[in-house]
């Protein structure tokens, strides 16, 4: 019941989120977080955005809200998620080729006009860097969110940063001071050569664009990510968020290298509010999903018994459990919910 809700794009109080969800918050994240907390990573769409010939989803999280979420449903599931605090996001569209760009953009733009809230531009890297920052400007966005998708004619290990992120579009984001959600790419992930020479070069010659590498890289299993972190350990100029991250080795290590003012409380909702657990079989990782009526390399079907609850949730308390054995103190985790974020934002 619960994923049916979500793949319809909303979350509902039920008798499991009574049963389930919400004495887990109470006991496990409730006092663990601050009362305010900026979301740096999360996705908005409508049905209405799709292509007309767009087919059935086969990724994995593209079946889990395979029609977006609108804003409006995004900020009702922050109340339900989080009773008694106050969640602000900054949006942007779903980077998939289901979706009209355009269409998603113009909506987004809309939401910051409508709801003060701030947001991304989904980038095509063929912009120049004319039509980019008229882009930006005349839809309100604060910096942008580029994918590897977008580069076309590779194969997916062919794929660098550079070709989606092009150098003009970074050198527009140094000078303006502009957001960047960064999703790298390659199988190696921010283990991989390429991806952690192109970071430190991102980090020393655009010092001044706010370049946040999300989900920790997509180091999402034990061991994954440690070699980038180790290399990146004297950049200056990064951030990292823990959106869809379950991983608590990577994230103490993200606190011993990076420290805690460049890390960030990121969701990638709608996608963390599946009701699932993730594990790993040597470097791949598999979600446990409640109610998935299908399987694939990372996907297996929860059973009610399991009682899991929202991903997003799974996420926070690795965080957690990482950020105690650490020593983090109550600043700390304000400053990666809250403080960091508003720093950036302003």
């Amino acid at each position: 019941m619960e994923l049916e809700m979500l793949k319809r794009g909303y979350i509902k109080a039920t008798s499991y989120y009574f049963e389930v969800d919400l004495p887990f918050y109470n006991e496990h994240l409730k006092n663990f977080l601050p009362d305010q907390i900026i979301d740096i990573h999360s996705h908005v769409a409508t049905p209405e955005m799709l292509k007309p010939d767009a087919k059935p989803p086969t990724f994995w999280a593209e079946r889990v809200c395979p029609n977006g979420m609108s804003v409006e449903s995004l900020i009702e599931s922050y109340e339900l998620m989080f009773p008694g605090k106050k969640v602000t996001p900054v949006i942007f569209g779903l980077p998939s080729d289901r979706f009209i760009l355009e269409k998603e953009n113009e909506y987004v733009s809309k939401c910051v006009e409508k709801l003060g809230l701030n947001a991304l531009i989904l980038t095509r890297p063929s912009w120049s860097s004319e039509e980019l920052e008229r882009l930006v400007e005349e839809g309100g966005f604060i910096g942008l969110k580029p994918y590897p998708s977008m580069a076309k004619g590779k194969k997916p290990d062919e794929i660098e940063i550079f070709n989606y992120l092009p150098k003009h579009h970074l050198e527009l984001a140094d000078e303006k001071r502009w957001l960047i959600i960064l999703h790298i790419p390659r199988s190696g992930r921010l283990d991989d050569e390429t991806n952690i020479k192109q970071l430190l070069e991102i980090d020393e010659k655009y010092p001044h664009a706010k370049v946040v590498v999300a989900h920790v890289g997509r180091s999402y299993c034990p061991k994954q990510g440690e070699k980038g972190l180790d290399r990146l350990k004297d950049s200056q100029n990064l951030f990292f968020d823990i959106s869809a991250n379950t991983n608590e080795a990577i994230f103490e290590r993200l606190i011993e290298i990076i420290g805690t003012k460049r890390i960030l409380f990121g969701s990638d909702m709608p996608i963390s509010g599946m009701h699932a657990k993730r594990i790993c079989k040597d470097s791949n990782y598999i979600n446990v999903i409640l109610g998935a009526d299908w399987v694939d390399e990372h996907t297996r079907p929860a059973s009610p018994e399991d009682r899991v609850t929202f991903f997003l949730y799974e996420e926070i308390y690795a965080f957690r459990k990482a950020a105690e054995k650490m020593g983090l103190g109550r600043k700390d985790i304000e400053d990666i919910f809250l403080l960091n974020a508003r720093r950036i934002l302003e």
